[in-house]
C-alpha cells in the first residue's frame, strides 16, 4: 500500500501569507479578502482604504485588472472565485480613495520618470511618499500610458484613468510635463547634467508592435493591431464603414482590436488564430463579448498570406494541426493540403508588443535584449548605466498593469537604497490575533454573480463602458462568498489532548492525525528544523484548500486547544547591505 505524501512546513510568515491566496497572488500584496469582507458589512470607506494603500492605480484596476487574485481564490475550488475585481471597483467607486501625504524628515532628491503608465505613476507615487521630488515627464497629452492608449473606452473610461491619475499628483504634489518625447526634444544625459535630476526611472511600456515575415505585410490596410488601438483611443477616423476586416491573433490585444473595429461600423469583422477555442490566451469574458458583438471566429487556423496587389483583397489561411508540441512549448504544426482564403479589405496584425528603445538616444553603456528590453539586473531594475532604472512592460516585455505597478514601486525603492549605496529588499512580518469568527453558515449558498453588463445590440455601435458597476445589495451579498483566508484555526500543541475532536467535527475533512511512519515526508524548504525529530510525534494534518474557516473545530476542543487567529501582513523595505544579503 503506497503511503500518503505531506510535506511538513515551518509555521512562519511565508507559511501563513501563502496561506492568504488572493493577497500572495497579487503583485503588490493587496489584502483583497479585507476589502471583500468591508465590502460585505457596507463599510466602503474601509474598503477603498484597504484596496487603494498598497496600490495608487486601484481604481484602474478595479476596471480592468486581470485579477490573478481572483484566479488564486481559494472559493474557486468549491464552486467559483469571488469576484474579487468587481468588488474592487464597487469599493472606490462607494467608498473614498485616500493617498498617503507626502513623508517628511528626509532629503528629497530630484528623479526623473519616462513615462505616465502604471509603473511611472507608481514609481512616482513611491517616491513622492518616501520624500523624494519626482517628475514625470510623459510624450503625449495625458496620464494612463497604455492603460489610455491600449484599452479600449468601452473596457476602461478615460474619467477613471484621469481622476486616478489627478489623485495621485494632486495629493502627492507631483510635477507632470507632458508632450515631452525622451530621445528627441531631451536627453537622459541632458536629465542627468543640465536637468540637476539624480537618477532616472525609464518607464515607457511597450507600445511598438511586434511583427511577423508575411507576405503582403506592407499592402495597403494592414495595420498593426496597437498602432489600430491607439489610434482608435486618439479618436483617429478609420475608413472601415461597409469593409470586410480580418484581425489576427487570440490574445486580450486581439479581442481589443476586433470589438473597437466592431464599433467602427464594418461589413464583418473575423478573427483568425491557430489556437483552438479552448487554448486561446484572451480572457474568457473577452472571448464570450466578442462572440456577442458578432465577431466570427477562425479558430485553428494560421495566417500564411495577406493577399493583394495594391490593396488588401483577402487571407490566406493554412489550417493548424497543433500549437504546441508535446513538451508544452510553441511549436505549431500545420495541414499545408487544408488552406482557405477569407475575402479581406483590412487586416489587423496582434502579434504582439515590445519596447522602443529611443528614450536611450545618447545614452553610452546601455545594451537592450532582441525583445526591446535593456540589460537589467532583475532585483534592483538597475542598468548598466549608473543611476538609469527600467521599470514596467519596459524591464520585463509586456504584462499585467498591476505587475507594472508593483515594478515601479521597486524601482522607486531601488533608486531611494542606491543614494546610499545600498540594496532594496521587501521583507514580511505577521501578526496574529485571536478573533470570535465563524463562516456564515448560508456562505455555500451564495453562488458567484457576473456584473450586469449592456446588451450586444446596446453596444456595438459606441464605446459606452460594457460592465455595469454592481449593485450594492448584490455586492454585499457576494462579498458575503468570501472565506476570509486571512483567519485561520490555529491549534497550541502544549494543551491539545489528540482526542481527534476537532477531526470529527470537520465537515469537510481538513484534519487528520497520523504517526510520521504512517505516511511519506516530504523533506525540503521551509521544513522543520534539523534538530527537531519527528519520531514519536504524532502530527496534525491540515488541509488548507478545503478548510471553510466554520469554526467547528474550535466549539468541538474541550481543552480550548483550538482558535481562530485573524492574521494581518505588514510590509518593510530593508536597506542595510546585511539584511540584505549582500
Amino acid at each position: 500500500m503506497v503511503k500518503p505524501r505531506y510535506r511538513v512546513r515551518r509555521l512562519d510568515s511565508e507559511y501563513w501569507f501563502e496561506n492568504v491566496p488572493c493577497q500572495s497572488a497579487c503583485p503588490v500584496g493587496t489584502e483583497a479578502g479585507k476589502y471583500v469582507t468591508a465590502i460585505a458589512r457596507s463599510d466602503y470607506d474601509e474598503a477603498a482604504r484597504i484596496a487603494s494603500e498598497p496600490n495608487p492605480l486601484a481604481a484602474i484596476c478595479g476596471v480592468v485588472c486581470a485579477h490573478p487574485c481572483e484566479k488564486s481564490c481559494r472559493r474557486g475550488n468549491i464552486d467559483e472565485p469571488v469576484a474579487i475585481r468587481a468588488l474592487k471597483r464597487t469599493a472606490l467607486e462607494s467608498g473614498i480613495q485616500k493617498a498617503l501625504n507626502r513623508s517628511s524628515g528626509k532629503e528629497g532628491k530630484r528623479i526623473a520618470i519616462i513615462g505616465a503608465g502604471p509603473a511611472g505613476l507608481a514609481a512616482a507615487s513611491e517616491l513622492a511618499k518616501i520624500g523624494h521630488q519626482p517628475v514625470i515627464f510623459e510624450s503625449s497629452d495625458r496620464v494612463g500610458g497604455m492603460t489610455a492608449f491600449g484599452i479600449p473606452r468601452y473596457r476602461l473610461p478615460m474619467n477613471v484613468i484621469s481622476e486616478n491619475g489627478k489623485l495621485i499628483l494632486d495629493n502627492l504634489s507631483i510635477e507632470l510635463r507632458t508632450d515631452v518625447v525622451i530621445g528627441r526634444d531631451i536627453l537622459v544625459n541632458d536629465l542627468l547634467k543640465r536637468e540637476g535630476f539624480s537618477a532616472v526611472i525609464a518607464a515607457v511600456g511597450a507600445k511598438l508592435p511586434r511583427k511577423i515575415p508575411l507576405s503582403g505585410i506592407d499592402l495597403q490596410g494592414v495595420f498593426q493591431g496597437i498602432d489600430f488601438l491607439m489610434g482608435v483611443a486618439s479618436e483617429k477616423e478609420y475608413e472601415i464603414v461597409g469593409k470586410k476586416v480580418v484581425v489576427i491573433g487570440g490574445g486580450n490585444v486581439a479581442m481589443d482590436a476586433a470589438r473597437s473595429a466592431v464599433r467602427l461600423g464594418p461589413a464583418e469583422v473575423h478573427l483568425v488564430c491557430m489556437e483552438s477555442r479552448a487554448e486561446m490566451p484572451a480572457d474568457k469574458l473577452e472571448i464570450k463579448e466578442a462572440l456577442e458583438e458578432g465577431v466570427i471566429f477562425h479558430n485553428s487556423k494560421g495566417p500564411r498570406e495577406i493577399m493583394g496587389l495594391k490593396d488588401v483583397s483577402g487571407l490566406k489561411c493554412v489550417a493548424v494541426k497543433s500549437v504546441f508540441d508535446q513538451e508544452g512549448k510553441f511549436n505549431p504544426s500545420f495541414i499545408e493540403d487544408e488552406q482557405v482564403v477569407l475575402p479581406a479589405d483590412i487586416v489587423i496584425m496582434t502579434i504582439g508588443q515590445m519596447p522602443d528603445d529611443s528614450w536611450a538616444k545618447g545614452l553610452d553603456g546601455i545594451t537592450f535584449t532582441r525583445f526591446g528590453t535593456p540589460v537589467i539586473d532583475k532585483e534592483t531594475l538597475s542598468t548598466e548605466v549608473d543611476g538609469i532604472f527600467a521599470a514596467g512592460d519596459l524591464a520585463t516585455g509586456p504584462g499585467i498593469a498591476i505587475s507594472a505597478v508593483e515594478s515601479g514601486i521597486r524601482a522607486a525603492r531601488s533608486v531611494d537604497a542606491w543614494f546610499r549605496g545600498e540594496k532594496a529588499v521587501l521583507k514580511r512580518k505577521f501578526r496574529q490575533e485571536v478573533v470570535d469568527y465563524a463562516t456564515n453558515p448560508e456562505i455555500d449558498s451564495i453562488l458567484r454573480q457576473e456584473p450586469a453588463a449592456l446588451l450586444p445590440e446596446e453596444r456595438r455601435t459606441n464605446f459606452n463602458q460594457v460592465e455595469l458597476a454592481f449593485d450594492p445589495d448584490i455586492a454585499r451579498e457576494q462579498a458575503k462568498r468570501c472565506l476570509n483566508c486571512s483567519v485561520s484555526p490555529v491549534f497550541n500543541r502544549e494543551t491539545c489532548l489528540l482526542c481527534g475532536g476537532c477531526v470529527d467535527v470537520c465537515p469537510n475533512s481538513c484534519l487528520r492525525l497520523i504517526r510520521p511512519e504512517e505516511a511519506q515526508i516530504e523533506e525540503g524548504t521551509n521544513t522543520l528544523p534539523e534538530a527537531q525529530s519527528l519520531e514519536g510525534k504524532t502530527l496534525l494534518i491540515k488541509d488548507e484548500e478545503q478548510c471553510i474557516r466554520c469554526g467547528l473545530c474550535v466549539s468541538r476542543c474541550p481543552v480550548g486547544a483550538v482558535s481562530m487567529a485573524q492574521f494581518t501582513f505588514e510590509k518593510e523595505w530593508v536597506y542595510s547591505a546585511q539584511d540584505a544579503g549582500i
